[in-house]
Protein backbone atom coordinates (compact mmCIF):
# COMPACT_ATOMS: atom_id res chain seq x y z
CA UNK A 1 0.00 0.00 0.00
CA UNK A 2 1.41 3.62 -0.88
CA UNK A 3 0.56 6.99 -0.13
CA UNK A 4 1.89 10.08 -2.32
CA UNK A 5 1.91 13.44 -0.83
CA UNK A 6 3.33 16.06 -2.70
CA UNK A 7 3.79 18.86 -1.36
CA UNK A 8 4.74 20.83 -5.00
CA UNK A 9 0.84 20.49 -6.19
CA UNK A 10 -0.63 21.58 -2.67
CA UNK A 11 1.08 22.27 0.48
CA UNK A 12 -0.21 19.22 2.84
CA UNK A 13 -0.48 18.33 6.38
CA UNK A 14 2.71 15.80 6.28
CA UNK A 15 2.64 15.05 9.96
CA UNK A 16 -1.30 14.60 9.83
CA UNK A 17 -0.81 12.24 6.52
CA UNK A 18 2.01 9.90 8.44
CA UNK A 19 -0.47 9.80 11.45
CA UNK A 20 -3.69 8.75 9.29
CA UNK A 21 -1.76 6.16 6.92
CA UNK A 22 0.74 4.62 9.77
CA UNK A 23 3.92 4.20 7.78
CA UNK A 24 6.49 1.81 7.77
CA UNK A 25 8.84 3.06 5.37
CA UNK A 26 9.02 6.76 3.83
CA UNK A 27 10.78 7.41 1.09
CA UNK A 28 11.81 10.91 0.02
CA UNK A 29 13.25 12.89 -3.38
CA UNK A 30 15.85 15.66 -2.95
CA UNK A 31 17.79 17.64 -5.31
CA UNK A 32 20.02 20.10 -4.32
CA UNK A 33 17.27 23.09 -4.97
CA UNK A 34 15.35 21.82 -2.64
CA UNK A 35 18.05 20.59 -0.03
CA UNK A 36 17.26 23.06 2.38
CA UNK A 37 12.91 22.26 2.56
CA UNK A 38 13.85 18.58 2.30
CA UNK A 39 15.94 19.21 5.65
CA UNK A 40 13.47 20.89 7.39
CA UNK A 41 10.35 18.51 6.14
CA UNK A 42 13.21 15.40 7.79
CA UNK A 43 12.98 17.25 10.94
CA UNK A 44 9.91 17.61 11.28
CA UNK A 45 9.10 13.68 10.37
CA UNK A 46 11.86 11.78 12.00
CA UNK A 47 10.22 12.46 15.65
CA UNK A 48 6.76 12.05 14.53
CA UNK A 49 7.47 8.80 13.37
CA UNK A 50 9.38 5.08 13.53
CA UNK A 51 9.40 4.49 10.54
CA UNK A 52 12.29 3.66 8.42
CA UNK A 53 13.22 7.13 6.35
CA UNK A 54 14.96 6.65 3.17
CA UNK A 55 16.01 9.08 0.65
CA UNK A 56 16.96 9.09 -3.01
CA UNK A 57 17.20 11.19 -5.82
CA UNK A 58 20.47 13.40 -7.14
CA UNK A 59 21.42 15.22 -4.36
CA UNK A 60 21.11 12.06 -2.44
CA UNK A 61 22.96 10.33 -5.30
CA UNK A 62 25.84 12.77 -5.62
CA UNK A 63 26.27 14.41 -2.15
CA UNK A 64 25.51 11.60 0.62
CA UNK A 65 27.57 12.87 3.02
CA UNK A 66 25.51 15.80 3.82
CA UNK A 67 22.36 13.59 4.34
CA UNK A 68 21.56 13.75 8.21
CA UNK A 69 22.86 11.05 10.42
CA UNK A 70 19.49 9.66 11.36
CA UNK A 71 17.97 8.99 7.84
CA UNK A 72 17.83 5.39 8.20
CA UNK A 73 19.09 4.67 4.29
CA UNK A 74 20.36 7.03 1.60
CA UNK A 75 19.95 5.49 -2.03
CA UNK A 76 22.66 5.98 -4.67
CA UNK A 77 21.36 5.92 -8.26
CA UNK A 78 18.36 3.53 -8.95
CA UNK A 79 16.17 2.52 -6.27
CA UNK A 80 13.32 0.50 -8.03
CA UNK A 81 14.65 -2.81 -6.84
CA UNK A 82 16.13 -1.45 -3.75
CA UNK A 83 12.69 -0.28 -2.46
CA UNK A 84 11.12 -2.91 -3.10
CA UNK A 85 13.26 -5.29 -1.41
CA UNK A 86 13.18 -3.52 1.29
CA UNK A 87 9.68 -3.60 1.73
CA UNK A 88 10.26 -7.13 1.51
CA UNK A 89 12.31 -7.18 4.60
CA UNK A 90 15.71 -7.19 2.88
CA UNK A 91 18.49 -5.78 5.34
CA UNK A 92 20.46 -2.83 3.55
CA UNK A 93 23.93 -0.80 4.79
CA UNK A 94 22.89 3.02 5.30
CA UNK A 95 24.73 3.72 1.67
CA UNK A 96 23.14 1.61 -0.89
CA UNK A 97 25.52 2.71 -3.68
CA UNK A 98 23.49 1.27 -6.63
CA UNK A 99 25.10 4.21 -9.19
CA UNK A 100 27.41 2.32 -10.85
CA UNK A 101 27.35 -1.42 -10.53
CA UNK A 102 23.53 -1.69 -9.60
CA UNK A 103 22.34 -0.28 -12.80
CA UNK A 104 19.28 -1.62 -13.98
CA UNK A 105 19.91 -2.81 -17.65
CA UNK A 106 16.53 -3.80 -18.99
CA UNK A 107 14.20 -1.76 -18.02
CA UNK A 108 10.98 -3.38 -20.00
CA UNK A 109 10.96 -5.14 -16.49
CA UNK A 110 10.07 -1.76 -14.66
CA UNK A 111 6.38 -1.06 -14.43
CA UNK A 112 5.34 2.66 -15.11
CA UNK A 113 4.32 4.96 -12.09
CA UNK A 114 0.63 4.43 -11.29
CA UNK A 115 -1.01 7.61 -12.27
CA UNK A 116 -4.31 7.02 -10.63
CA UNK A 117 -1.62 8.68 -7.19
CA UNK A 118 -1.30 11.62 -9.50
CA UNK A 119 -4.45 12.18 -11.68
CA UNK A 120 -6.19 14.02 -9.52
CA UNK A 121 -3.75 16.60 -7.86
CA UNK A 122 -3.92 19.80 -9.43
CA UNK A 123 -0.96 20.33 -11.95
CA UNK A 124 -0.51 21.79 -14.79
CA UNK A 125 -1.56 19.17 -17.76
CA UNK A 126 -1.27 21.59 -20.74
CA UNK A 127 1.60 21.88 -23.67
CA UNK A 128 2.26 25.57 -23.52
CA UNK A 129 5.30 25.85 -24.02
CA UNK A 130 4.80 24.01 -27.76
CA UNK A 131 1.24 25.72 -28.48
CA UNK A 132 -0.62 22.35 -28.51
CA UNK A 133 -4.11 22.14 -28.17
CA UNK A 134 -3.79 18.96 -26.03
CA UNK A 135 -5.08 19.34 -22.78
CA UNK A 136 -4.34 16.29 -20.62
CA UNK A 137 -0.13 15.99 -21.40
CA UNK A 138 1.27 13.20 -18.99
CA UNK A 139 4.77 12.91 -18.58
CA UNK A 140 6.94 9.94 -19.16
CA UNK A 141 10.23 8.75 -18.54
CA UNK A 142 11.65 6.36 -20.95
CA UNK A 143 15.07 6.01 -21.15
CA UNK A 144 18.00 6.49 -18.46
CA UNK A 145 21.71 9.06 -18.67
CA UNK A 146 22.85 10.26 -22.16
CA UNK A 147 25.54 8.67 -23.77
CA UNK A 148 27.23 11.74 -25.01
CA UNK A 149 30.07 14.03 -22.98
CA UNK A 150 29.29 17.17 -22.75
CA UNK A 151 31.57 18.74 -20.44
CA UNK A 152 28.56 21.33 -18.88
CA UNK A 153 26.32 18.33 -17.70
CA UNK A 154 25.72 16.41 -14.09
CA UNK A 155 23.80 13.47 -16.06
CA UNK A 156 27.45 11.29 -16.16
CA UNK A 157 28.06 12.00 -12.79
CA UNK A 158 24.44 10.49 -11.75
CA UNK A 159 23.90 7.72 -14.01
CA UNK A 160 27.30 7.05 -16.08
CA UNK A 161 27.43 7.45 -19.62
CA UNK A 162 25.94 3.94 -19.67
CA UNK A 163 22.81 4.87 -21.91
CA UNK A 164 19.55 2.22 -20.80
CA UNK A 165 15.75 2.46 -22.53
CA UNK A 166 12.15 1.02 -22.43
CA UNK A 167 11.48 -1.01 -25.99
CA UNK A 168 9.35 1.40 -28.12
CA UNK A 169 6.98 -1.50 -28.37
CA UNK A 170 6.48 -1.16 -24.77
CA UNK A 171 6.08 2.48 -24.58
CA UNK A 172 3.43 2.41 -26.93
CA UNK A 173 1.29 -0.15 -24.95
CA UNK A 174 2.05 2.42 -21.93
CA UNK A 175 0.29 5.02 -24.14
CA UNK A 176 -2.52 2.64 -24.75
CA UNK A 177 -3.36 2.33 -21.09
CA UNK A 178 -2.97 6.03 -20.34
CA UNK A 179 -5.43 7.09 -23.20
CA UNK A 180 -7.45 4.43 -22.55
CA UNK A 181 -7.65 4.62 -18.92
CA UNK A 182 -7.30 8.25 -18.11
CA UNK A 183 -8.23 10.27 -21.75
CA UNK A 184 -4.31 11.45 -22.18
CA UNK A 185 -4.20 13.36 -25.22
CA UNK A 186 -0.89 14.42 -24.82
CA UNK A 187 2.66 12.99 -23.95
CA UNK A 188 6.13 14.53 -22.60
CA UNK A 189 9.20 12.43 -22.33
CA UNK A 190 10.89 14.40 -19.94
CA UNK A 191 14.03 12.32 -19.59
CA UNK A 192 17.71 13.47 -21.03
CA UNK A 193 17.05 12.42 -24.55
CA UNK A 194 14.54 10.68 -26.02
CA UNK A 195 16.40 10.55 -28.96
CA UNK A 196 19.50 8.80 -28.32
CA UNK A 197 18.36 6.06 -30.66
CA UNK A 198 17.13 6.69 -33.47
CA UNK A 199 16.18 3.12 -34.65
CA UNK A 200 14.03 3.41 -31.30
CA UNK A 201 12.33 6.72 -32.36
CA UNK A 202 11.49 5.27 -35.83
CA UNK A 203 9.97 2.07 -34.35
CA UNK A 204 7.74 3.86 -31.90
CA UNK A 205 6.63 6.95 -34.25
CA UNK A 206 5.85 4.04 -36.47
CA UNK A 207 3.46 2.12 -33.92
CA UNK A 208 1.96 5.21 -32.79
CA UNK A 209 0.91 5.99 -36.40
CA UNK A 210 -0.74 3.11 -36.40
CA UNK A 211 -2.95 3.64 -33.67
CA UNK A 212 -6.86 4.25 -33.93
CA UNK A 213 -6.48 7.45 -31.47
CA UNK A 214 -4.23 10.57 -32.08
CA UNK A 215 -2.13 11.75 -29.68
CA UNK A 216 0.35 14.81 -29.44
CA UNK A 217 4.06 14.46 -28.18
CA UNK A 218 7.03 16.04 -27.17
CA UNK A 219 10.55 15.54 -25.84
CA UNK A 220 13.98 16.54 -25.72
CA UNK A 221 15.97 15.82 -27.98
CA UNK A 222 19.54 16.62 -30.15
CA UNK A 223 20.03 18.51 -33.03
CA UNK A 224 21.71 15.13 -34.74
CA UNK A 225 18.56 14.27 -36.68
CA UNK A 226 19.59 14.54 -40.06
CA UNK A 227 17.59 12.27 -42.21
CA UNK A 228 14.45 14.28 -43.38
CA UNK A 229 12.17 10.69 -42.77
CA UNK A 230 12.78 10.33 -39.84
CA UNK A 231 12.30 14.00 -38.47
CA UNK A 232 8.38 13.68 -41.04
CA UNK A 233 7.78 10.43 -39.45
CA UNK A 234 7.82 11.93 -36.07
CA UNK A 235 5.83 14.27 -36.51
CA UNK A 236 3.25 12.68 -38.64
CA UNK A 237 3.02 10.29 -35.70
CA UNK A 238 2.00 13.39 -33.10
CA UNK A 239 5.62 14.93 -32.51
CA UNK A 240 4.71 19.12 -31.84
CA UNK A 241 7.93 19.97 -30.02
CA UNK A 242 11.26 19.16 -29.30
CA UNK A 243 13.66 20.86 -26.60
CA UNK A 244 16.84 20.65 -28.10
CA UNK A 245 20.69 21.46 -26.49
CA UNK A 246 22.09 24.13 -29.14
CA UNK A 247 25.01 25.39 -26.17
CA UNK A 248 26.55 27.45 -28.47
CA UNK A 249 26.61 29.37 -31.99
CA UNK A 250 29.99 28.77 -32.55
CA UNK A 251 32.22 25.57 -33.32
CA UNK A 252 34.85 25.96 -31.23
CA UNK A 253 32.31 26.67 -28.11
CA UNK A 254 30.89 23.38 -29.50
CA UNK A 255 34.27 22.33 -29.12
CA UNK A 256 35.29 23.32 -25.34
CA UNK A 257 31.70 22.05 -24.50
CA UNK A 258 32.68 18.62 -26.14
CA UNK A 259 29.29 18.70 -27.86
CA UNK A 260 30.02 16.42 -30.51
CA UNK A 261 28.02 18.54 -32.96
CA UNK A 262 29.13 21.18 -35.60
CA UNK A 263 26.74 24.06 -36.87
CA UNK A 264 26.40 22.68 -39.99
CA UNK A 265 24.30 19.86 -38.63
CA UNK A 266 22.55 21.56 -36.70
CA UNK A 267 21.71 23.91 -39.24
CA UNK A 268 20.44 20.95 -41.45
CA UNK A 269 18.24 19.78 -38.29
CA UNK A 270 16.58 23.07 -37.90
CA UNK A 271 16.03 24.00 -41.31
CA UNK A 272 14.20 20.27 -41.72
CA UNK A 273 12.33 20.62 -38.43
CA UNK A 274 11.18 24.18 -39.88
CA UNK A 275 9.99 22.36 -43.45
CA UNK A 276 7.43 20.07 -41.63
CA UNK A 277 6.60 22.63 -38.98
CA UNK A 278 7.77 21.41 -35.82
CA UNK A 279 8.37 23.81 -33.01
CA UNK A 280 11.88 23.32 -31.84
CA UNK A 281 13.42 25.33 -28.70
CA UNK A 282 17.55 25.92 -27.83
CA UNK A 283 18.76 25.94 -24.76
CA UNK A 284 22.72 27.48 -24.76
CA UNK A 285 25.07 27.51 -22.19
CA UNK A 286 26.67 30.73 -21.78
CA UNK A 287 29.42 31.37 -19.83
Amino acid sequence: QVLLVDNYAREQDTLRAIEQFDPQIIGLYMHTPGFYVALDLLETIRPATTAKIVVGGPHASLMPETIPDYVDHVVQGEGEHVMLEMCQGVEFPRIVNNSVSGRITKLDVIKFPDYKHFINEAYNWEFELYGSKASKVLTMHTSRSCPYRCSFCGVEAIWTRRYTYFSADVIVNEIDHLVETYGADGIYFREDLFTANHKRVRRFAELLKQRDYSIEWACEARADITDPSLIELMYESGCRGLYVGVESGDDGGLDKKKKDLDLATMRQFFATTNSVGLATYATFAIG
